[in-house]
């Protein structure tokens, strides 16, 4: 059954699977704004091998703002660095966007992480958890109907319970 979702569901953007320095250099904030980074990249083929691990853009950065710390995981922190980076219309889930705009949507564990989702064109809900491939399933394993529904509590408290 999971795989029957896959093929008629699944419409997330494989670019940032396939490729290693891609997946590891952009996270979910780069993929809910559909951004890459050449730089972001380079830097990271260098550096992966020594360190496993590459930087990844954080909310705010892009605007020059100081790195986020643990008490700036809230809804209102994480939407103001979030516009300092971009201009971004809110909205609600009801709420046509204009064509040349998508929906995305925000959560918080409060004190600890954020993390984004991107609705497609196919009308498909998708996210990219840190370094990992892209999936249009939730905490449940389930597909993503209304990221605000979606079970977002993936256990050691990190429980995106914050819907922004």
């Amino acid at each position: 059954m999971k795989k029957k979702y896959r093929e008629i569901l699944y419409s997330g953007d494989d670019s940032y699977n396939n490729n290693l320095y891609i997946r590891e250099s952009h996270n979910c904030y780069t993929y809910f704004l559909n951004l890459k980074s050449n730089f972001a990249y380079n830097v990271c083929k260098k550096k992966y091998l020594e360190y496993r691990r590459c930087d990844r853009p954080q909310p705010g950065y892009a605007a020059n703002l100081e790195h986020i710390e643990e008490d700036d995981h809230n809804c209102k922190t994480v939407m103001e660095r979030i516009h300092k980076d971009n201009h971004l219309i809110n909205s609600t889930f009801e709420q046509p966007c204009p064509d040349t705009h998508y929906k995305g949507a925000v959560v918080v564990a409060p004190k600890r992480d954020f993390h984004f989702y991107r609705k497609n064109d196919d009308g498909v809900w998708t996210h990219k958890p840190g370094p990992t491939k892209s999936t249009y399933l939730d905490a449940s394993n389930l597909p993503i109907k209304n990221p605000q529904l979606a079970d977002r509590n993936y256990g050691n408290t990190l429980n995106y319970k914050d819907f922004c």
